[in-house]
């Protein structure tokens, strides 16, 4: 800031020492010093030392102690020289002096411009790059390079209010925060109705005529009424993806678009109409009205097909259809699954997939003499697959064939496999493959069957036998001898070698 330049009526003072021409310190006789202007950083004022002979030169005051003037030499187109003990100076008039006040006018530097009479309402700029206008004593508008800052008392709400005398009073207010709303955010209020027009809360949820519901980010009271919009530019649209969106393809219809292109509509008769090509809307779903049969319908070019009720007579419900037709009517020879109210399911053709709990039931009778019960008349699984022979019982062994297949049906798993290794520690415990694909059931002996194909590395007198162990993914082997049963075991680390088969009943 350069300061303010004062001035004193009839100010003058002899020197009470000689100067040179370089000297910054001007020493005025005793009591002299009072008639100048008092001075505080960074205020100054001009003076005019004269000699004898009337040379002059103005210098600029900008300290002043007592008597003792700290002073720039040579101002106002002046040259420095040397005065003596005895010449004057004074305070005189100046071309520097009334251009300084001139500047001063337009240049408030830091300085307060008061505006009304008690002195609490100014405009200062008292900070760089920041002017702040004072109503009441306090700071009510910041202006800064980065914005405008309006700013209230702590029980009210910083607002902008746009005033209009006419007679309709159209009067509203934009303000921070929503009225009685804590930390709520921004609001435009209708000033005489003191109603919200447009609401923006703190988490940015938006409010049409209303307080904005949390829940969603654009609430409104009353009716949106947008344009029309096109495939091209639907009216609703996603963030990012301006051509796929909602629009009014025609009267008391609904449209939806992709891409820029339309993709289906829902009309005034609830018919879904979906996109098959780019050229046309011509597929539709659709539930028909009619008297006795409900349908649910997917129709081409003149082509139905549709899951719908069928009713054998009048009112009574006979089966649940579903069918494909080359015409324009439902049901008849194109049936291609029936499920009948006493809830037997028909396919006329075609093959029946079932999920992992369901069952196929045949409809033979059974008899208690022959010990079957309606159980025994489904088929519950079937399954093809494939699983990994392992020895068990063992510490470590390597391996050069893993291989099994299996087949289940019902709960009887029929399946081969092969396992060879060529090293393997723990020998002389008994003979174990595991990794069943199923665990077999309680007494499973009794219902399983295991040939061996081939056997090699191993040592016996007899014959190979093996039992699936019950409640359990592994089998047993031993060796039959007239009779006479022992486990068989593993040899010294050697390549063993083993094919079977099998049969148990799974769990």
């Amino acid at each position: 800031m350069t300061g303010v330049v004062k001035v004193t009526n009839n100010a003058f003072g002899t020197l009470a020492s000689s100067i040179s021409s370089s000297a910054t310190t001007i020493a005025l006789d005793s009591g002299q010093g009072a008639r100048f202007p008092t001075l505080s950083s960074p205020d100054y004022f001009y003076g005019t030392l004269i000699d004898t002979a009337n040379n002059l030169e103005i210098v600029k005051v900008t300290a002043r102690s007592t008597d003792s003037l700290t002073v720039t030499r040579a101002q106002d187109n002046t040259s420095a020289r040397a005065f003596s003990t005895g010449d004057r100076f004074e305070l005189r008039p100046t071309a520097k002096l009334f251009e300084d006040i001139q500047t001063n006018a337009r240049d408030l530097n830091g300085q307060e411009l008061i505006l009304d009479a008690d002195g609490d309402t100014s405009i200062t700029a008292d900070t760089d790059d920041q002017i702040d206008i004072k109503i009441a004593g306090s700071d009510k508008i910041t202006l800064t390079a980065t914005g405008i800052t309006i700013n209230t008392a702590s029980a009210g709400i910083p607002a902008i209010n746009l005033n209009h005398s006419n007679a309709n009073a159209d009067n509203f207010t934009i303000q921070s925060g929503i009225p009685g709303v804590a930390n709520s955010g921004f609001s435009i209020v209708d000033a005489d109705a003191s109603a919200n027009r447009l609401v923006i809360d703190s988490s940015g949820n938006i409010g049409v005529a209303m307080t904005p519901d949390t829940a969603v980010k654009l609430s409104v009271s009353g009716s949106i009424g947008p344009t029309n919009g096109s495939a091209a530019s639907p009216t609703y649209t996603f963030y990012g993806d301006p051509d796929t969106g909602i629009y009014r393809s025609a009267a008391n219809t609904i449209g939806f678009a992709t891409n820029g292109a339309a993709v289906g509509s829902i009309d005034s008769n609830g018919n879904l109409a979906i996109k098959k090509d780019n050229t046309a809307v011509d597929t539709r779903i659709h539930i028909d009205n009619t008297p006795d049969d409900k349908w649910l319908t997917l129709e081409q070019a003149g082509r139905k097909h549709a899951l719908g009720t069928y009713f054998s007579s009048g009112s009574t419900l006979s089966r649940l259809d579903f069918f494909l037709s080359n015409g324009n009517t439902n049901g008849g020879n194109n049936v291609k699954m029936k499920l009948f109210s006493s809830g037997n399911l028909e396919l006329p053709d075609g093959n029946l997939k079932l999920g992992a709990s369901g069952a196929i039931e045949f409809g033979h009778s059974v008899t208690s003499a022959s010990g079957a019960s309606a159980a025994s008349t489904q088929l519950d699984h079937y399954e093809e697959g494939t699983w990994t022979p392992t020895w068990s019982g063992l510490s470590s062994a390597s391996y050069l064939t893993q291989f099994g297949k299996y087949t289940r049906i019902g709960n009887r798993v029929f399946g081969v496999g092969r396992v060879t290794s060529n090293s393997h520690s723990g020998s002389g415990n008994q003979v174990q493959v595991n990794g069943f694909p199923y665990a077999t059931a309680n007494n499973t002996v009794a219902f399983h069957h295991f040939n061996f194909g081939h056997t090699q590395g191993f040592s016996y007198t007899g014959f190979p036998y093996a039992y699936v162990v019950s409640n359990a993914t592994y089998a047993q082997f031993q060796v039959n001898n007239n009779g006479s049963l022992t486990s068989l075991v593993y040899p010294s680390s050697t390549t063993i070698d083993v094919i079977f088969a099998f049969m148990y009943e799974a769990a």
